[in-house]
């Protein structure tokens, strides 16, 4: 599903729901992820950066560029000539939500090829999130999660539930130990328990789906 439409508070409400997802609830190194699920609620391009490329230095730098005027390693999306990007927070200076005309902070320097291998590589991780937010979005459903571990880019392993973060993070240790040459990472996975009564409270929560158009070219936050 893409919206037609962005406003603040669906954004806003995105980048609530993406915390959710990050592990420790924070935007660091998940600007690619985040990124590729934008793309599937609104469209857009992906586009990143960084200084160097192929082992060569790329001049005058790439990527995202913090308060400090050094170049960072980020992906972002490019729609209709703004950028938008949820992740920029983890940097010196960055806003936890930008959505604005390009500017001189975003220079997009790696190839096509390399931003597809990145789309292309999140592929479990998305359908999690897709999953999780189809049921973030419909309250009237009572859920839990459990984690998915993923090892490269193939599911290893649904854990059961209850677990806590900590007692995955030992998992994944364990795992990393026993296939040294992976990529290994988790996500969390929303599971359906069944309906919840009509008059459960949750079910008086707004709904930010359908919205009107409302022009938004500003940054929301200051920096953190």
């Amino acid at each position: 599903m893409k919206y037609e439409t962005i406003t603040q508070p669906l954004l806003e409400r995105v980048r609530q729901f993406c915390q959710n997802q990050w592990p420790y609830g924070k935007p660091d190194e998940q600007c690619d992820i985040t990124s590729v699920f934008l793309i599937h609620l609104f469209g857009g391009v992906l586009q990143g950066g960084f200084n160097y490329e192929g082992g060569k230095e790329i001049p005058d730098g790439g990527g995202y560029r913090d308060g400090r005027g050094l170049w960072q390693l980020h992906y972002w999306v490019k729609l209709c000539g703004s950028v938008i990007d949820l992740t920029a927070d983890q940097f010196h200076g960055g806003a936890p939500i930008v959505f604005e005309p390009d500017f001189h902070r975003y220079r997009s320097t790696f190839p096509d090829e390399h931003l597809k291998s990145v789309r292309e590589h999140q592929g479990i991780k998305l359908a999690a999130w897709l999953r999780n937010w189809a049921a973030y979005t419909n309250p009237t459903r009572a859920r839990q999660h459990r984690f998915l571990l993923v090892r490269d880019q193939y599911p290893e392993k649904l854990l059961p539930p209850g677990l806590t973060v900590s007692e995955v993070e030992a998992i994944l240790k364990n795992t990393q130990r026993l296939h040294p040459d992976s990529w290994i990472s988790w996500t969390r996975v929303e599971e359906d328990k069944g309906l919840r009564p009509t008059n459960h409270p949750s079910n008086t929560r707004g709904n930010c789906c359908g919205a009107q158009i409302t022009p938004m070219t500003t940054v929301l936050h200051e920096g953190i």
